[in-house]
């Protein structure tokens, strides 16, 4: 456990060998990689994984290489790292496709985030569960794709145990303009329970009722909604303006 002597007697083989013009072995530079990572040393340790890159690519390297820049806050590389092994076609985990995805996003690149995702289900490498439909129907919705978000909410939707996507997705419907599909969603969703915030989905409902020229629906929603004091001043807004409108229609 002398690390200290291990590190000085390796390094010295390296650089024998690099004097020499010779590629140092690659257990040579994982023993350095291991002392150094012991030691605390983050910026030795990457250095010595692109070297191991530059010599000895292989996929273990590119992702440790892209944990240790998340360790240093260096997205750019982190993001960079992992894109490479993926191009290079060598991630093969359903957790290392939905990396990459989720590194696309946090870079503020939504449809490449997307476009991995929807390869990985189409390779049947990334795992068919809730949280991973729900992440591409986020990426497509970011990249303003709505029609390809849509399918992929559904099925998160479809998948997940709790209503909290069900709602989600009736929003999403609400913005394209299919108001039937919206309130079916929001009510699949509070009679799912597990709603985050139930008040803004009977919002959204109450809007989905209004615009289909629904106002008795519409304003028991917005009722609902007004019981809550986040939503209370919004949904009362509503039921004034309905029956303003509802009055304009009369005369």
């Amino acid at each position: 456990k002398d690390y200290n002597k291990s590190l000085f007697n390796v390094e010295k083989a390296i650089s024998m060998y690099d004097e020499k013009g010779k590629i140092p072995k690659e257990q040579w530079y994982n023993l350095a990689r291991f002392l150094h990572f012991e030691k605390g040393n983050i910026n030795k340790t990457v250095d010595i994984l692109e070297i191991l890159l530059t010599h000895y690519p292989k996929k273990q390297y590119w992702v440790q290489a892209s944990h240790l820049y998340g360790e240093k806050k260096n997205e750019p590389k982190q993001l960079a790292m992992m894109e490479t092994a993926y191009l290079q076609g060598l991630l093969d985990k359903s957790s290392e496709v939905v990396q990459v995805a989720y590194l696309y996003l946090n870079a503020e690149v939504p449809y490449p985030a997307a476009q991995v995702m929807e390869q990985g289900f189409k390779d049947e490498l990334v795992e068919e569960k809730s949280k991973n439909y729900e992440l591409t129907g986020s990426a497509w919705r970011q990249a303003q794709e709505v029609a390809k978000a849509i399918p992929n909410m559904e099925k998160a939707a479809e998948l997940s145990d709790k209503g909290e996507l069900y709602t989600r997705l009736g929003n999403v419907y609400l913005d394209s303009d299919e108001h039937k599909k919206a309130i079916g969603a929001v009510k699949k969703g509070l009679a799912k329970g597990g709603v985050k915030r139930p008040d803004s989905a009977r919002l959204v409902l109450g809007m989905a009722h209004f615009n289909l020229g629904d106002y008795n629906s519409a304003k028991k929603a917005f009722r609902e909604a007004a019981k809550d004091e986040r939503s209370e001043k919004y949904a009362r807004q509503w039921i004034r303006y309905i029956a303003s409108e509802e009055e304009r229609q009369r005369e």
